[in-house]
């Protein structure tokens, strides 16, 4: 059975003009103003030539006419300039709304659960409630304010004519309203229908958007450019915006029947009236004043119900969008929120710099339920020590890193940070603790110095980015550049910015861990792109800065982690061997296999360039 949605129209009209409220009161205040002019021109200019009429008929004093079609005039005139002020004034203020309901979706992303924003589930959620708000004047909450006022308007001035109506003939207004019901149903399966194919057209929105995005990047452009793929990709391209072609074609075939029910509608609805309308001042009947007035309300009313049919399925249909974006930023995460007493006692130690360990009891976790990463995997991890976790591909390591910085909930068993229970903290407490250099590198086109510092320029502790930099053995390179620290990476923010290569963006990632200065440092192959002496220099340093600090590594090259306090070797989600180098090398097991083949490795290879020189 389909879940119903939570979000009424109702509710995400008042949801908007909250956030309006919330943001910029004058919204408020301008769209009410605009209303209340909105309603006075129509009711004017369908009053102004039944009075023209009457007094020519009536033969009244011409001079009499005049100041009254005069002060008329003027009234109209200034009502005419407000209203056009308030729709230009207020037009500005409702793209900036859409702007801070579009930051709170990003504010969404930075903070909601890191398996959620992994899922598939997260990222199509993320993309409808994207599109909701990415076109422009037709995004969501701008026709919700638009539409919202125009019903109103409609709705107000409907009442008004339906009064005029009324006193000609009930059944014309019968007539009227009876017609306009049959346009409003025909609407409504349209909208319906359109509404039902959002998942498939998110669905392919996403898809589109990320071939289009990863063409951009600079390192996908030499695998196009090297495998001829410019074909291939475009094929991809084009198959679906086939697909999305063909899904707006069933919209819009539903859209055109509702469109030619509407027209029938209304050519029988005025078309009845107009006779009767003739009929009724032929036989003398209504006056000519009385024939002009009832012929423009008839034809206001007729305009009015359409609109207002129009302005409920627009706002049905921005309502949907708004449930896209709302259902995005309420998404509840599974993490505590409740800052319990181990929490409290976590941020005095933090506060207090003492050391920290982590140990995994008896953890199971799983991507889904087909594959398990941990099978009751335990490990400790003591303060002070360097520890470093080895195996295969697929062994699990980078997933024990994800499960410690509180990315992922653990299936079953607990992980311990100095004795306490990770889940009882939220995951920005968790984060505070950690400094985490990824496999994946992920730089901003900004400065050098703000990629380090991940804050703004005059935010920025320069002299502590330098030293970061020294650390890393980053900096003299860093400095042949005229900006040095202040150096843009790519030059789509700047022309003079820089791409630095696949071994220099891995130092710069370790120099902003640097930075950060947490309490447990984790280095997950961080060093992959170097070459095994570059390798072994940084993994030197870090141990001489790092100190009594806590720490983890994560590398393929088993020499580079000889140093290490404790060796941890993973296998089928267990712990395989652990212990000193030197110990697990007299153990002659798994450790020692893998040992001696990598060292073989690097023998052959360093043995073939020798033959090269000779």
């Amino acid at each position: 059975m389909k879940k119903k949605n939570k979000y009424s129209m109702v509710n995400n009209v008042i949801y908007v003009y909250g956030e309006a409220n919330e943001f910029m009161k004058k919204i408020i205040y301008l769209t009410l103003i605009e209303v209340i002019c909105s309603i006075i021109i129509p009711v004017a200019n369908v009053y102004l030539p039944k009075m023209a009429i009457d007094i020519v008929v009536a033969n009244q004093n011409i001079s009499r006419t005049m100041w009254i079609m005069l002060i008329f005039t003027i009234v109209m005139v200034i009502v005419y300039a407000i209203h056009g002020y308030t729709q230009d004034g207020k037009y500005m203020y409702t793209n900036m709304l859409r702007g801070y309901i579009n930051t709170k979706i990003i504010l969404k992303t930075f903070t909601c659960d890191y398996k959620f924003a992994e899922s598939a589930k997260g990222q199509t959620m993320y993309e409808r409630a994207r599109n909701a708000l990415a076109r422009g004047d037709v995004s969501g909450s701008s026709v919700v304010l638009r539409a919202s006022k125009e019903f109103i308007i409609n709705g107000s001035c409907f009442v008004l004519y339906s009064g005029v109506i009324s006193t000609l003939n009930p059944l014309v207004l019968v007539l009227c309203i009876s017609m306009s019901a049959v346009n409003w149903f025909a609407l409504k399966f349209a909208r319906d229908y359109e509404i039902k194919q959002r998942d498939k057209k998110a669905d392919i929105s996403h898809r589109l958007y990320y071939i289009q995005r990863k063409v951009k990047e600079d390192i996908f452009a030499k695998d196009i450019r090297i495998y001829s793929m410019k074909a291939f990709i475009l094929d991809i391209q084009k198959k679906l915006m086939n697909k999305e072609h063909k899904l707006q074609c069933q919209v819009e075939k539903k859209k055109y029947n509702a469109q030619i029910i509407n027209a029938i509608t209304l050519i029988l609805r005025d078309g009845i009236s107009y006779i009767y309308l003739i009929i009724c001042v032929s036989n003398g009947s209504i006056s000519v004043g009385d024939f002009v007035l009832y012929f423009g309300a008839i034809t206001g009313f007729s305009g009015f119900v359409s609109e207002m049919v129009s302005n409920i399925s627009e706002l049905m249909d921005a309502s949907s969008e708004i449930s896209d974006v709302r259902q995005y930023i309420d998404y509840e995460d599974e993490e505590c929120r409740v800052i319990s007493c181990i929490e409290q006692k976590f941020n005095k130690e933090l506060k207090q710099n003492k050391e920290f360990s982590i140990e995994f009891k008896n953890v199971n976790f799983s991507y889904d339920k087909n594959t398990k990463i941990l099978d009751n995997f335990s490990m400790k991890i003591e303060a002070g020590t360097k520890v470093a976790l080895v195996g295969v591909n697929g062994a699990g390591k980078t997933s024990i890193v994800k499960l410690m910085c509180g990315f992922y909930k653990v299936n079953s068993g607990e992980i311990l940070i100095n004795g306490m229970n990770i889940n009882k903290m939220d995951r920005k407490t968790v984060s505070k603790l950690y400094s985490v250099v990824f496999q994946d590198i992920t730089m901003l086109p900004l400065t050098i110095a703000e990629n380090i510092s991940m804050k703004c320029l005059e935010d920025t502790d320069t002299f502590l980015v330098d030293q970061c930099l020294k650390t890393v053995g980053l900096y003299d390179e860093v400095m042949e550049h005229k900006d040095g620290i202040k150096t843009y990476i790519t030059n789509y923010f700047s022309e003079d910015g820089i791409n630095l290569s696949g071994g220099q963006l891995q130092k710069l990632l370790m120099a902003r861990a640097l930075y950060k200065n947490g309490k447990v440092m984790i280095f997950d192959e961080p060093t992959a792109a170097l070459d095994p002496i570059a390798e072994d220099e940084i993994y030197r340093k870090f141990r001489e800065i790092i100190g009594g600090k806590t720490a983890v590594y994560i590398s393929h090259r088993l020499s580079s982690t000889r140093f290490c306090d404790k060796i941890v070797l993973i296998k089928n989600g267990r712990v395989c061997e652990e212990g000193t180098h030197e110990f697990l090398m007299e153990l002659h097991g798994e450790y020692r296999n893998m040992f001696d083949l990598q060292s073989q490795y690097y023998k052959d290879k360093a043995e073939r360039k020798c033959e090269e020189y000779v």
